[in-house]
């Protein structure tokens, strides 16, 4: 199954998506703010770069991912569905 994480800075919207996804059978984490979901990204990417045993190529992929997710904090690549 799939790991999603769910940004989101309203907590009881936060908490109701985050129940309905692991009701849902996915793996959730939650984060109320960007900066900490970025943060959560990186040590996600860097764990699994040490966990396979590359950390000869830690600097490399850490010069590769920074920028993806600087990227990634400025311009999402995924639109809002929500109207107001």
């Amino acid at each position: 199954m799939y790991n999603i994480l769910v940004v989101e800075d309203d907590c009881n919207t936060n908490q109701v998506i985050c129940e309905f996804l692991k009701d849902s059978g996915y793996t959730v984490t939650a984060s109320f703010d960007g900066k900490a979901a970025i943060k959560h990204l990186l040590a996600v990417f860097l764990k699994r770069e040490n966990s396979i045993a590359l950390k000869a190529h830690q600097e490399q992929a850490k010069a590769l991912c920074f920028p993806l997710l600087r990227d990634l904090m400025f311009h999402p690549p995924v639109k809002s569905f929500m109207t107001e």
